[in-house]
Parts: C-alpha cells; sequence; structure tokens
C-alpha cells in the first residue's frame, strides 16, 4: 500500500486520470440505473391456474387441486407447494428452490398436469406458466354512477391507451367482474318443445368450440382441418341449434331461451369518492423507472376526463414515485449538507484548499460506486437510497482522516511530495483496516438466502462499493491533490485577509482545547484504563435499565 502511495503522489497525471475515470464511468452510469420503489425480486415460483365451473371449494380442492398436488410433490427443485381452491376456480404455486433451473422445472410440472386423465370433464385446461416478475408504479380509479358494463368499457379502453405510452410495459384491470353469457330457461318453453334441460346443455357444449380434426396429406402439402365453432356474442349463442326436424326446420337456443351478456356476481364492493370503481394497476417489468413511468401516466391523465363517457371519472389515487422521489430528495439533502458541513469544519479547522479537495475526494467516491452499481445488479430503490445514507458518515471519516494526517505534516515543515506521502502512509494502516473491517461486517448480507437476500442485497453492494472507492480515492489521489498545497500566505485583500485572521483564531482556539483539555483527559483515561472500561459498562446498563423500566 505504501508503494503505491508514493507512486501515485509522485505521478500526479496518473491520479487526475483515475478521478476522471470514476467521474465518466459514474455519470454515465448514472442514466442506465434502474429505479424502482423496492428492489425487484425474482418470483423463482411456478403458477399453476385451474377453472372448473359451478364447482364448489370443497369440489375444486378434492376433484383437481389435490390430484395436480399428488402429481407433481416428488419433482425435483420443489421447494414449497401451496394451493387455493375457490368457487368455480383454483390455483397452485410452486416455489422453486433457490438455485434450480425454474424452465426446466416449469417444463417437468406440464408434463406431469398434461399427464392428469382423472379430471372432471368440465374442467378447463390448467395453465402453468411462470410467475411475472413486476413493479407496481401507481394505480388509478375510474369512478362513476354508471353501468357496470359502462365503467368497464371505459376501464379497458384507458388500459389500452396507457399500454401505449413508451415508458409503461404493462397494466392490468383489477376489481372488474368477469363478463359472462347467461341462458335463461323457462320450464313452459321447455314443456312446449318437448325439450329437457340436458338438451339445452348438450347442445351448448357440443357447439359452442373449437376443434382440431387432424390434417388431410395432399401433393402440394399438408393441410390442417379444424372446426371454429365457439361461440362469443348473443346472436352466436341464439343461433346454436338444439334439434333438428325431419321437414328441415331447426330449433335453436334463441327460440327457446333468453341470452343475455353479463357480468358474474361477486361478493365485492369496490368505490372511490362514494361512487362505484374499478382500478387499473400500472406495472415496470424490465428495466423499471418508477419516475419515469409515473410522469407520462400524470401528463397522459391531465387530458383523459375529456375522453372519457359522461359521468365517468379518473384518477390518480397511489402513486409509488412520490415515495422513491422523497427518499432521493432526502438523500441528496442530507449529501448536499453533509459536503456543505464537512467542507465548513475543514475550513475553519485546517484551510480552505484542503477542505475543497476533501469535499470532492467524498463525491468522487459516491460516484464510483454508482459506475459498479449497474454491473452488481442493484437499482436505485428505497434501500439502495438508504445504504448511501448508512455510509456516508464512514466515507466522510476516511478523507478527513488522510486530510488532516497531511495537514500536520505540512505544519511540521514538510512540503510538497514528502508531505503527501508521509502523512498518508502514517494512517493507511489503520484506514485501510477500518474500511476492510466494516466490509467484512456488511459482506455476509450479500449471501442471505430466499426472497429476503434479495431485498437486502443491494445495502452491502453499496455499502462496499462506497467503501472501496472510498479507499482508492482517500489512499491514492487526495494525497496526489494535496502534495501541491503551497504554504499559506496573506491576501491582498481586506476582507480575505480579515477572513484568514478569524480562520487561523479559530483553529489555534481548537488546538487549545485538544491540548490542554482532551490530551489530558486522555491521558487520565489510559493510565486508570479499568475505571474507564467500568463507567462506560454502567453507562451503558444504566441506559438498557431506562429503556426496559419505561
Amino acid at each position: 500500500m505504501n508503494r503505491l502511495i508514493q507512486w501515485f503522489v509522485e505521478n500526479p497525471i496518473a491520479a487526475n486520470l483515475l478521478m476522471l475515470l470514476i467521474l465518466i464511468g459514474g455519470l454515465s452510469n448514472l442514466s442506465a440505473l434502474d429505479r424502482e420503489v423496492f428492489p425487484a425480486t425474482s418470483p423463482d415460483a411456478l403458477s399453476i391456474h385451474l377453472s372448473y365451473p359451478g364447482a364448489g371449494p370443497k369440489e375444486m380442492e378434492e376433484q383437481v387441486v389435490k390430484r395436480i398436488e399428488q402429481s407433481i410433490f416428488d419433482l425435483e427443485g420443489i421447494k414449497k407447494i401451496e394451493s387455493n381452491a375457490n368457487n368455480g376456480w383454483g390455483n397452485v404455486m410452486v416455489e422453486v428452490q433457490n438455485g434450480y433451473d425454474t424452465q426446466r422445472l416449469l417444463n417437468n410440472v406440464k408434463s406431469r398436469v398434461d399427464a392428469i386423465t382423472t379430471f372432471p370433464k368440465d374442467v378447463e385446461r390448467p395453465e402453468v406458466r411462470e410467475a411475472q416478475r413486476k413493479i407496481e408504479v401507481l394505480s388509478i380509479g375510474i369512478y362513476g354512477e354508471v353501468e357496470d358494463q359502462a365503467l368497464k368499457r371505459a376501464g379497458e379502453w384507458l388500459r389500452d391507451e396507457l399500454s401505449l405510452l413508451p415508458d409503461v410495459t404493462l397494466v392490468e384491470l383489477d376489481a372488474v367482474r368477469p363478463e359472462q353469457m347467461s341462458i335463461e330457461l323457462s320450464e313452459q318453453q321447455l314443456r312446449r318443445y318437448g325439450l329437457k334441460f340436458e338438451d339445452v346443455v348438450r347442445a351448448v357444449r357440443g357447439s359452442s368450440i373449437n376443434l382440431g380434426a387432424g390434417s388431410i396429406r395432399s401433393v402440394d402439402g399438408d393441410l390442417q382441418v379444424q372446426t371454429r365453432a365457439q361461440a362469443y356474442t348473443v346472436a352466436d349463442f341464439e343461433k346454436i341449434v338444439i334439434t333438428s326436424r325431419a321437414d328441415g326446420s331447426e330449433l335453436t337456443i334463441g327460440d327457446v331461451a333468453e341470452v343475455n351478456e353479463t357480468l358474474e356476481e361477486w361478493n365485492l364492493i369496490a368505490r372511490l369518492n362514494g361512487r362505484k370503481a374499478i382500478y387499473l394497476e400500472v406495472y415496470a417489468t424490465e428495466n423499471p423507472d418508477v419516475v419515469a413511468t409515473a410522469e407520462a401516466v400524470r401528463e397522459f391523465m391531465q387530458s383523459v376526463d375529456q375522453q372519457l363517457p359522461p359521468g365517468v371519472h379518473a384518477t390518480i389515487w397511489r402513486d409509488w414515485s412520490v415515495l422513491f422521489e422523497g427518499r432521493l430528495n432526502l438523500l441528496l439533502k442530507n449529501a448536499a449538507s453533509g459536503l456543505v458541513l464537512v467542507f465548513v469544519v475543514l475550513m475553519l479547522f485546517l484551510r480552505p484548499a484542503l477542505a475543497t479537495w476533501v469535499t470532492i475526494g467524498i463525491a468522487v467516491a459516491f460516484i464510483g460506486a454508482v459506475w459498479f452499481l449497474p454491473a452488481a445488479g442493484v437499482s436505485l430503490n428505497m434501500l439502495s437510497l438508504f445504504a448511501f445514507l448508512l455510509v456516508l458518515g464512514i466515507v466522510v471519516d476516511d478523507a478527513i482522516i488522510v486530510g488532516e494526517s497531511i495537514y500536520s505534516r505540512q505544519q511540521a515543515g514538510m512540503m510538497g511530495n514528502s508531505a503527501a506521502a508521509t502523512g498518508a502512509k502514517m494512517v493507511s494502516k489503520p484506514v485501510f483496516f477500518a474500511v476492510i473491517s466494516t466490509i467484512i461486517f456488511f459482506a455476509p448480507m450479500l449471501f442471505i438466502p430466499g426472497p429476503l437476500g434479495e431485498i437486502s442485497y443491494s445495502i452491502p453492494v453499496v455499502v462496499i462499493l462506497c467503501l472501496g472507492f472510498s479507499l482508492i480515492e482517500s489512499m491514492l489521489i487526495l494525497p496526489s491533490h494535496l502534495s501541491h498545497l503551497k504554504p499559506e500566505t496573506e491576501s491582498r485583500f481586506a476582507l480575505l485577509r480579515s477572513f484568514q485572521r478569524w480562520r487561523k483564531g479559530v483553529a489555534k482556539g481548537l488546538d487549545h482545547v485538544g491540548d490542554r483539555y482532551y490530551r489530558r483527559s486522555l491521558i487520565k483515561m489510559l493510565q486508570f484504563n479499568g475505571a474507564t472500561v467500568a463507567i462506560f459498562v454502567v453507562a451503558f446498563g444504566l441506559s438498557v435499565a431506562a429503556y426496559t423500566g419505561g
């Protein structure tokens, strides 16, 4: 370390180039950083969704969900299985073991589920997919005292418009009842035509379907044969044939029943501002930037009320970017106030030029950390910003210790490279071990398994990068800059001369307090070290007692 310090002091161009490289790398990567409220975690889970119309939770559990669990429980790579059975649908969540290939497990689960042949005939084909990684940015409420279907159509239109915005990747409707076709039969009509309820059910099941019918080989190639008879509209369902007579006439659903397009009945009430409401959830998926996404949505929403139907309104009611910007502003405010305080204190007790270089060095350490954050897979989020606030005081200490040591050598009569190299070498070991010990303390957080580890991962990464660049800046770059400091001379301007005299008086006062009070107290404490330790142990015990005693 000492040889490296000496080399950089003797080669100031190398020190300047190193600082310039850090600044360029950090500032150029600033735009590449993802911006999200909380660190996104990879789901590492599979979802199996099943639909069984008309079934209750008990039937759903026993006839569908349990059969899926029994078919996949012994697969390699499964950490945990959680199931949920409801009226008409069920869901099985499969958590993947740490380090196991999610795609491989997905294929294995699909094969096992597709091989199940004991499902009831009304169960729809299970959907097996990997859980999607998405970050909620904001929520939009669409409300008004209008028909539910009108509210849903307005929500679908707004969803489609928002999805077209360049900074928006995913928009989902929430608190919306699914659409359904209701076929209302009357006993009178059934008797009139000599029909049973099962006849109508059989006609719908047998006609409203899409089926593959194989292929026909020919000289020119193979032709795929399919039937496309799935009914989607009221008219389609009314045309479904129940029976055909000998004279060629047909009896259709429309002749014996009333077909309506309605919404499913839900035990859910959603309201906003005292009126019926549905919600749009705006998410970011890849390379999220909550600030840019929120700004794009807010700008679009300024004129959206004019395009909605009469009586329907839309408003943003939950915006996570506000929380993110608040934490970012707090970081910038604290960093700025901290740097100003460091500069003022160093300027009063040491000298302005040294204070300037120390302050610049602190900023360089933070910019250097930003340089490597994208490579480390860390975004700007609530926890990484908290880590910057956490490490700010430690980074300040490194630069101050080295700067003050070099200043003390200059005060002792040494100048130029000799003062800078000697001052930095005097404190190189304690600074190095202070930084390394702090890095060792935070390093285990890098290896916390599971979702908790993914969430907290950004804290140790930020701390380690900031401390690493702080060590580089304070040991290699700062001494080179301070080696060029010349002896302080009186200024030609009266105002600056007055300030210099006042500053020297403040510094002299600090030296007096240090020599007269602090040094003497320190010597006494070292002479009676047992009593010193006992006093602090008692003080700690009293603090704990006061806290536990309320």
